[in-house]
């Protein structure tokens, strides 16, 4: 399967967004086992895509598999340390799981990104 354009090298936004409105389609009708594999090929595609890794963040918490939100959430703040809604996330699962320290770190960086967001 092509998942770059042949003149420049860029990722195949088509295919990607393909992938994604599969994603999509699935997650509504509670397939997650299929959401999961689209938003994977998806990645694989545009592996610095934050939406896709937002959402398979969301479908991992949803199946209990914090570990594997965390990891895609960590991934997230790798290409934008900003990120809020990844940053709300991670706060609300160190504190489910008692890790305030790492807690209050989160909110610290969300609290930066708000006041960046504001200039």
């Amino acid at each position: 399967m092509k998942t770059r354009d042949d003149n420049t090298g860029e990722p195949d936004l088509k295919l990607y967004q393909h992938y994604m409105n599969l994603a999509g389609a699935c997650f509504s009708n509670k397939d997650i086992e299929n959401a999961e594999t689209f938003l994977l090929r998806s990645l694989e595609i545009y592996p610095g895509n934050t939406l896709a890794r937002l959402y398979l963040a969301r479908l991992y918490l949803q199946n209990k598999h914090h570990e594997d939100a965390v990891s895609q959430l960590k991934e997230i703040l790798k290409i934008n340390p900003y990120n809020e809604s990844a940053l709300a996330q991670l706060i609300q699962l160190y504190k489910d799981n008692g890790k305030n320290e790492e807690a209050k770190q989160m909110q610290a960086n969300l609290n930066r990104a708000k006041y960046l967001r504001a200039f």
